[in-house]
């Protein structure tokens, strides 16, 4: 990669950016309408506030879907895809292991680590 050339990965990883947007602005919606239905406001204003926490839902769903019809081309693209999956599946990439871990929770929580910047809690 010469010094003027665009980062391989440079559209994905902005619509990563996006996306890790799209999805706290969803997250404080569905926040909004979990408070709203607790404090017993008027179905009006939870169905409004529902409608807004959907819209957000489908603007995050958008950018995962074209996140994941891009190719990652680098660490920093794998790492935006990684990060998206881990927002609607946790499980997937496991923040921790257990004590007698089978292989794929070892490579999992691996991924998880890698998604963070850190290095392995655990010695390979």
């Amino acid at each position: 990669m010469t010094k003027n050339a665009p980062h391989a990965d440079a559209v994905l990883i902005r619509l990563g950016r996006q996306f890790e947007e799209a999805r706290k602005r969803e997250t404080a919606a569905c926040a909004d309408v979990s408070e709203a239905e607790q404090a017993a406001r008027d179905e009006h204003t939870v169905a409004t506030l529902d409608r807004a926490a959907n819209e957000a839902g489908k603007a995050a769903a958008a950018l995962a879907a074209r996140i994941a019809g891009l190719p990652a081309r680098t660490a920093e693209g794998f790492r935006v895809k990684l990060r998206a999956l881990a927002h609607y599946n946790p499980d997937a990439l496991p923040s921790e292991i257990p004590d007698q871990p089978d292989p794929d929770q070892i490579l999992a929580h691996s991924l998880w680590v890698d998604m963070q910047g850190e290095p392995p809690p655990f010695e390979i």
